[in-house]
């Protein structure tokens, strides 16, 4: 996924540099900071934010300052969520059979009490554990582990935006 930082002044577009991978946050920060502190708002000058393919909710500079300044990947990322694409992402799960999973996906065997596996574009992955509890884990990243659903869900869609091209999302933006 990719963003694009422009400036604009009186409408017209002045300077608008090329597409920034999401998976660098830093560069975008970089990036960010240094715009701002060439073309400040006193001055009429107004930095565009916008993902790559278009998709995103409107974000002022100030919004994303504060993201930019956060050491936390994930508020910079947020800025880049488009609820309704989100939406789509979470309705494209699938559940793969177990003994498919356990044929297909390596060292399954050590997440105990696995009941079900999700599946999401990209092959982008939330195993349930614990038929009582219904405890939630992001394939690859065993950190992330909740009871909530839609938080794993939303962490599993952070980390898709961040890594992930926008191609996917693009032919999903076409298929509404």
């Amino acid at each position: 996924m990719a963003c694009e930082l422009s400036i604009d002044r009186r409408g017209k577009h002045l300077v608008k540099p090329a597409s920034i991978s999401l998976t660098r946050p830093d560069n975008i920060k970089a990036l960010f900071a240094r715009l701002d502190q060439e073309y400040p708002e006193e001055l009429g000058f107004e930095i565009v934010i916008s993902r790559s393919n278009g998709a995103m909710p409107t974000i002022t500079r100030s919004e994303f300052r504060k993201a930019c300044q956060s050491e936390n990947w994930r508020d910079l990322i947020n800025c880049f969520i488009d609820e309704e694409e989100y939406q789509l992402f979470c309705k494209a799960v699938y559940f793969m059979d177990l003994d498919e999973a356990y044929y297909h996906i390596d060292d399954l065997d050590k997440h105990q009490g696995l009941t079900r596996v999700r599946c999401y574009p990209c092959n982008m992955v939330v195993f349930e554990l614990d038929r009582e509890r219904h405890t939630y884990q992001i394939f690859g990243h065993s950190d992330f582990e909740s009871e909530d659903l839609q938080a794993v869900e939303r962490e599993l869609y952070r980390v898709f935006l961040h890594t992930f091209d926008s191609l996917y999302l693009e032919n999903l933006s076409t298929n509404k």
